[in-house]
C-alpha cells in the first residue's frame, strides 16, 4: 500500500510510521528476561539488562516491506497490511529526540527487505552514521543484519553498532523449506561465520571495546529438538563467540501457517531451554548432563537443573560449609551471586538458612539439597519428597 491514511494512520507522519513499524518488530528478542511495552510512546520497551538494570529501548523496524516469503513472519511479502519506510534522516532526528529528551537509552533496529539486502543495510547503516556522527548519539545501538548483506556492509555495521545480530531462525534444513522458501541453513551459517569474523578482527583492534554479536532461533514451529536446539548453540558460543543465542517461542502469526510442533507448548519450550543455556554459559554444566543419552527434549514439568539433580542424588546432600564453588552451583536454588556469597563469607559468620537467603539463596529450593554443619532442613523422605512442589515459583532466570 501507498503512503497516506491508512486505517486511520497517518504513513507520512514519523510518529505514526513508528507505530505501525514497532508493532512489526514485535517477536525481535531483546532479552531472556523479555521486555514490556511503555505505554507513554509508540516502540518503546523496557528491558533487563543482566546486572539487572532496567533500561528504555526503542525497538522498530526501518522498514516492514519485505521480499521474503517467510510463513513465521508477519510481514512477509504476500500480507495485505500498509506498507512504510523511514527514511535516514527521518529516523535519526526521530530516535535522537527521543534519546535527547531522556525517553529511551538505546535502539534496536531490524527491518524488513526493501528490494534487496543490500539496498536496505545501506539505509539502515546512512540512518545510523546521521544519529552517530551529526547528531552525537551514545546510547546503545543494537543493530540486525540482514541475510544475503555484502562484508562491506556488515563492516560498516560492526564499527556503527554496540552490538549486531543475524538470526539462523532454525537449525535443520526441513524446517527452512516449511517455513521460508527464500533461507536456507547453509546460506544463514556462512553468512554469521562471515559476521563472526568481521567482529572478531574489530574486537582485536579494540575497537570500541568488544563489539557484541546474538542471533535467534525460533523453538516449537517444527520437529527440531531442543538437543539440535542446544547443540547449534554450543557450536555459535564455541566456535563463533556468538554473545548471545536468543530462543523466541513460535507463534502463529499467519492463518496458513503450520501449527506448533513439540512435546509441550512452545513458550515452556523456550523457557527451559534459556535455563538449559543459562546452565551451560554459566553454571558450568555440559550438554550430556542436561541431556544425557536417548534423551531429545528438556523436561516439561522440572528445570534442567533439578532434572540433573534427581537424577545424582548420590551427591546429596551437600554441606555448604565445606563444598566448592562449582560444588555449589550444582544445588537448585543457589546460583553464581549466592555461591560466591557463601564462600566468601562462610569463614566469617555463622551460616544459617535465614543467612543464606540473605546471600540470595531459594531456600525453599535448596533446603533438600543441603545441610549446615551436619544438620539436614529438608523433608526426612528425602529423596521420595513431592519434587513437584520445589518447581512452584520457579522464575525464568536461574539464580
Amino acid at each position: 500500500m501507498a503512503l497516506g491514511v491508512v486505517l486511520g494512520l497517518r504513513l507520512d507522519d514519523p510518529k505514526e510510521k513508528l507505530s505501525l513499524l514497532s508493532r512489526g518488530a514485535e517477536y525481535d528478542v531483546l532479552s531472556p528476561q523479555g521486555s514490556f511495552k511503555k505505554p507513554t510512546y509508540p516502540g518503546i520497551c523496557r528491558v533487563f539488562a543482566r546486572d539487572g538494570k532496567c533500561l528504555s529501548v526503542l525497538k522498530t523496524l526501518f522498514t516492514n516491506y519485505c521480499e521474503n516469503h517467510c510463513a513465521y513472519c508477519v510481514n512477509r511479502a504476500q500480507n495485505d497490511m500498509p506498507r512504510v519506510t523511514f527514511g535516514p534522516e527521518e529516523f535519526a532526528k526521530l530516535a535522537y529526540d527521543l534519546y535527547r529528551k531522556g525517553a529511551i537509552d538505546g535502539i534496536f533496529l531490524s527491518s524488513g527487505v526493501l528490494k534487496d539486502p543490500d539496498h536496505t543495510m545501506e539505509l539502515m547503516i546512512r540512518a545510523v552514521k546521521i544519529l552517530r556522527n551529526n547528531y552525537g548519539f551514545k546510547g546503545y545501538l543494537h543493530l540486525k543484519v540482514l541475510p544475503g548483506a555484502s562484508e562491506d556492509l556488515m563492516r560498516e555495521a560492526v564499527t556503527l553498532a554496540d552490538r549486531v545480530s543475524l538470526n539462523i531462525e532454525f537449525t535443520e534444513e526441513t524446517s527452512f523449506k516449511l517455513f521460508t522458501p527464500e533461507k536456507r541453513i547453509d546460506g544463514l551459517l556462512a553468512d554469521t561465520i562471515r559476521l563472526s569474523r568481521i567482529v572478531r578482527e574489530a574486537r582485536e583492534r579494540g575497537f570500541k571495546g568488544k563489539v557484541g554479536q546474538s542471533t535467534q532461533i525460533i523453538v516449537g514451529a517444527t520437529g527440531e529438538s531442543d538437543l539440535s536446539v542446544l547443540k547449534t548453540s554450543l557450536w555459535l558460543y564455541r566456535e563463533l563467540e556468538v554473545s548471545r543465542v536468543y530462543y523466541s517461542a513460535y507463534v502463529k502469526v499467519n492463518a496458513d501457517a503450520p501449527s506448533p510442533l513439540g512435546p509441550f507448548f512452545p513458550s515452556l519450550r523456550e523457557r527451559r531451554l534459556y535455563q538449559a543455556d543459562f546452565l551451560i554459559k554459566l553454571y558450568g554444566f555440559a550438554l550430556e548432563e542436561i541431556l544425557p543419552q536417548g534423551k531429545s527434549f528438556l523436561d516439561r514439568d522440572i528445570d534442567p537443573k533439578l532434572s540433573w539433580a534427581l537424577r545424582n542424588l548420590h551427591l546429596f546432600p551437600l554441606e555448604v560449609t565445606k563444598a566448592s564453588y562449582e560444588e555449589l552451583l550444582r544445588v537448585p536454588g543457589i546460583g553464581p551471586k549466592s555461591a560466591k556469597r557463601i564462600v566468601e563469607e562462610r569463614g566469617k559468620v555463622p551460616l544459617s538458612l535465614e543467612v543464606l537467603k540473605g546471600f540470595g539463596v531459594v531456600v525453599e529450593r535448596a533446603r533438600s539439597f543441603i545441610t549446615i554443619k551436619g544438620r539436614y532442613f529438608g523433608d526426612r523422605a528425602f529423596p521420595s519428597i513431592k519434587w513437584e512442589r520445589l518447581e512452584a515459583g520457579i522464575q525464568l532466570s536461574l539464580l
